[in-house]
């Protein structure tokens, strides 16, 4: 079958797309990724055909506007506020370019921030399923992830539907224009098409783990929990020879990075890491070298390593929480050590504290060098962290999420064309 999978966002939010689509792939499917363009080339290695959209998610995030959505914190008003504005100069276009690619294909899969596409389908009678990698399906069990604690199950029901809505009255002028002007489709109702999709219980597939993330309890069985989608490089990648010197050199570093977050002062926060793997007594691979300081005995800098490769032979992992670095560092049973900037990041962060595989996370905004360094110590130094973190990465190593998302997948589509 042909396959369009609309995976809008940053690497992190991108790569398990590219996962499940190679997964398609390899099953002798064709499948077109629509993405940013500085990830084309991941995924054509993957065996993708790739559509480049117009935006690129470093430069945006690292633009004025960008810096206050990830100053927005837990504040989904004030996220909303800010994306609608970053992603306009953006959406006109890009639209027209996702429309392109969905035409003519019999599934459409589409990410959270892809979700434009259902209406790319809804106009074209595709079989579509909304794919997410972070758990915003609607349930009485926990709340939203912008929540920081339960409010009950009538509560938690209610908050879910609240963010839900907050984010589509954000776009739903753009959106409703799009539809009756370009797609000659009546306007979304006023509270968005959620309920009806969930009335007809339009397919859901749900990318993580639940060894990290609960399912809920009320959610249908067109939810489907599969595990994480993770792509690895291909055999043939081979590390610098430097680098593994350096890991082989002493004990095992620490690595500390933000992935595809831009903090305001680059130079700051490479500072800032290192003060405080000094202060822990650690050595650091660092992701990037913004004061262009040479490589020594303690810091070691890289650019673009797998994390498959490079996590496993950490003693634990600082990072912005992020669902991509924080399920390859469990997947890899690192300790977790997560600074957040914005949204779904503190969720991540607390789950892992909760599952008992790093410390409490921290705020970015208010990162100090001796809160930073006291978890480092932590996470580097307790047993039980480790044993943890060990025990949910051989869950998730015992799961093949791509592969049951692809199942799942096939099997819907299969239906869909039979009735």
């Amino acid at each position: 079958m042909k396959v369009t999978i609309v995976a809008i966002g940053t690497r992190g939010d991108t790569q398990p797309f590219i996962a499940l689509g190679h997964r398609l792939v390899s099953r002798g499917h064709d499948v077109r990724l629509v993405c940013a363009g500085n990830f084309t080339a991941l995924a054509e290695e993957a065996g993708l055909e790739a559509v480049p959209l117009s935006y690129d998610p470093n430069e945006i995030l690292g633009s004025p506007r960008g810096q206050r959505v990830l100053s927005s914190g837990r504040n989904l008003l004030k996220l909303a506020w800010h994306s609608v504005r970053l992603a306009k100069p953006y959406l006109e276009r890009d639209t027209v370019v996702l429309a392109e690619a969905c035409t003519g294909a019999d599934a459409v899969i589409y990410s959270t921030i892809g979700f434009s596409a259902h209406h790319v389908a809804e106009r074209d009678g595709t079989w579509n399923c909304h794919a997410q990698v972070q758990p915003i399906e609607p349930t009485r069990d926990f709340p939203p992830m912008q929540v920081p604690f339960g409010l009950g199950p009538l509560g938690n029901r209610i908050a879910h539907e609240a963010a839900e809505q907050i984010m589509w009255h954000a776009f739903r002028a753009f959106i409703n224009e799009w539809r009756t002007r370009e797609a000659g489709l009546p306007a979304a109702p006023f509270f968005g098409p959620y309920r009806a999709l969930r009335r007809a219980r339009t397919p859901v597939l749900c990318g993580f783990s639940d060894a990290m993330i609960p399912r809920g309890r009320d959610w249908g069985d067109n939810v489907k929990v599969t595990g994480f989608w993770f792509y690895d490089p291909p055999s043939t990648w081979t590390p610098p020879q430097d680098l593994v010197d350096f890991i082989g050199d002493g004990p095992a570093p620490v690595y500390a990075g933000f992935g595809s977050m831009v903090p305001g002062d680059l130079a700051d926060t490479d500072r800032l890491l290192r003060a405080a793997l000094r202060k822990s007594g650690q050595r650091g691979v660092l992701l990037g070298n913004p004061q262009g300081l040479p490589n020594d005995d303690q810091f070691f800098t890289v650019t673009d390593v797998p994390h498959t490769w490079l996590i496993p032979q950490m003693a634990a992992a600082v990072h912005h929480g992020g669902i991509g670095t924080t399920s390859g560092c469990l997947r890899a049973g690192v300790p977790n050590v997560v600074a957040a900037f914005f949204h779904d990041q503190p969720y991540f962060g607390q789950r892992v504290h909760e599952l008992g595989a790093g410390p409490k996370p921290l705020w970015y905004q208010k990162l100090t060098v001796p809160d930073l360094a006291e978890r480092i110590t932590q996470a580097v130094t307790s047993p039980r962290m480790k044993e943890r973190a060990m025990e949910i990465g051989a869950r998730i190593h015992a799961e093949d999420g791509a592969g049951t998302a692809a199942d799942h997948v096939e099997s819907w589509v299969a239906n869909h064309q039979r009735g």
